[in-house]
């Protein structure tokens, strides 16, 4: 029987069949492993090549429980769990269904992210697959998706989490649809009508509340990355950033949390939100200056960043932001729109202090951007009086 020891993680692999002909030698073999292990370890017991169960393979199961009571059993074949199920197993004993296997070798990527890359797999569904998030996180995004949808967010519902070679992903059914980055690629010309479908969407987001008990506070979340900016600020903007951050209002609000225009799905002309791990609640500013970053901030520090991002010249991409600013904003005053417009993008511009700071590994380290940065904010905290939108 073959087994794998990873720190304080012992594996043992299940083949074929156990059943009453050969129980009581798997018993044997499984303790064997386990009495040879120096302790402390977990035990995983992988069931992807065991193909059926009897009672007297059960009762190893049991035996096996009592002996390491930190045991778990992993991709588990459907008609393999549903008998762990009858019997009551699943209610004893961690065990994990097997996961769908998907290639995603010859698919398109149509989005990529910080945490992962999303693949149009066929015309009828898309696949996220994570680069390093584990099965809790992901079934933690799937349940903030569900709560944003039943709360009335337009947004597209993972069915499905699978195994993409060693790494998980979550499906969704989203028929004929693009992300709107890609319209914007295609349809440059395009720009502001793309922007007030793109400022609807979050309009009708921030109009919602939601229960905070399940989710991150945007306000705490974000203060904590802008520490890293006030640290390096005199004690004048420093108190002063301070002041303007405290004054935000709190809300119940729904905010995304990373509302850019690769997380728009255009579904036949319906735009969907995806990649919900970031819901919180909270200001909708919270969302503005996220939106800011991505779409014009990083680009006023080295373009390139925003270019390669979304795939479209910089010039383009800030044009984009001022249009939907107006169109979310509501209105056509250039002077409302620079002073609302300042006010998210000394925001933004923490928000970008922390990204290059914790990038730094020695003093020379994107000096000349972190100095920009420090001197940009110090100029908008001289001029914002509060970061309130519409205030």
């Amino acid at each position: 029987m073959k087994f794998e020891r990873n720190n304080q993680e012992l594996k043992i692999f299940l083949t074929d069949r156990i059943d009453a002909s050969n129980s009581a030698s798997i018993d044997e073999e499984i303790f064997s492993i386990i009495n040879s292990q120096e302790k402390p370890f977990s035990l995983i017991l992988d069931a992807e090549n065991l193909d059926y169960i009897s009672s007297a393979g059960l009762r190893v199961i049991l035996k096996v429980k009592r002996a390491c009571n930190d045991l778990k059993i992993v991709e588990v074949k459907r008609e393999v769990f549903d008998i762990f199920e009858m019997t009551g197993f699943s209610q004893m004993i961690d065990i994990e269904k097997e996961f769908r296997k998907l290639d995603v070798s010859n698919c398109t990527i149509i989005g990529k992210g910080a945490k992962g890359n999303v693949y149009r797999y066929d015309a009828e569904t898309i696949v996220k697959v994570y680069n390093d998030s584990k099965l809790e996180d992901i079934q933690k995004e799937r349940n903030l998706a569900r709560l944003a949808f039943v709360s009335g967010v337009p947004s597209a519902i993972a069915y499905d989490t699978v195994k993409v070679g060693d790494k998980y992903g979550s499906v969704f059914e989203l028929l004929n649809a693009k992300p709107m980055t890609k319209c914007l690629q295609e349809n440059l010309d395009k720009l502001e009508e793309y922007a007030k479908v793109f400022a609807d969407i979050i309009r009708k987001v921030h109009d919602r509340q939601i229960d905070t008990k399940d989710l991150q506070s945007a306000k705490d979340f974000f203060n904590k990355k802008a520490q890293m900016a006030l640290n390096d600020l005199d004690d004048d903007n420093r108190n002063k950033i301070q002041s303007l951050l405290d004054g935000i209002e709190d809300s119940t609000n729904i905010v995304h949390g990373d509302y850019h225009p690769s997380n728009i799905m255009m579904q036949e002309e319906e735009p969907l939100l995806i990649d919900m791990d970031t819901l919180s609640y909270g200001n909708r500013v919270y969302d503005l200056l996220n939106t800011y970053v991505c779409l014009k901030g990083f680009g006023q520090v080295d373009r390139r960043m925003t270019e390669e991002f979304l795939n479209i010249p910089y010039e383009k991409s800030s044009e984009f932001f001022d249009y939907f600013l107006k169109y979310y904003l509501g209105t056509d005053d250039k002077e409302i729109i620079k002073k609302e417009d300042e006010k998210i993008k000394l925001l933004a511009f923490l928000r970008i202090y922390y990204h290059y700071k914790r990038r730094k590994k020695n003093e020379d380290d994107y000096k000349e951007q972190l100095e920009f940065l420090l001197n940009e904010i110090k100029a908008l905290a001289s001029r914002v009086n509060n970061c309130n939108i519409g205030k």
